[in-house]
């Protein structure tokens, strides 16, 4: 939470102020068994780049199991 505050609190010019933070994490839900989608777990203190790449190598190896249709690996 300390570390997506302070992204929140050093974007220049967002629309999302700080004090939302709470309610956005509080509405976070699981996917349901029945919707498309992927889950991965990932370090919120990557990069942007190394988290896209971990994610999509992921996918591409087809090594997260948690994938379900209508997606394909």
């Amino acid at each position: 939470r300390a570390l997506l505050e302070s992204r929140v609190q050093h974007r220049a010019g967002h629309f999302m102020p700080a004090s939302l933070l709470d309610s956005q994490l509080a509405t976070l839900e699981p996917l349901a068994a029945d919707e498309p989608g992927v889950t991965v777990t990932l370090d919120a203190n990557l990069t942007v780049v190394q988290i896209v790449n971990r994610l999509v190598g992921q996918i591409a190896k087809g090594r997260d199991r948690r994938i379900r249709q209508p997606w394909s690996v």
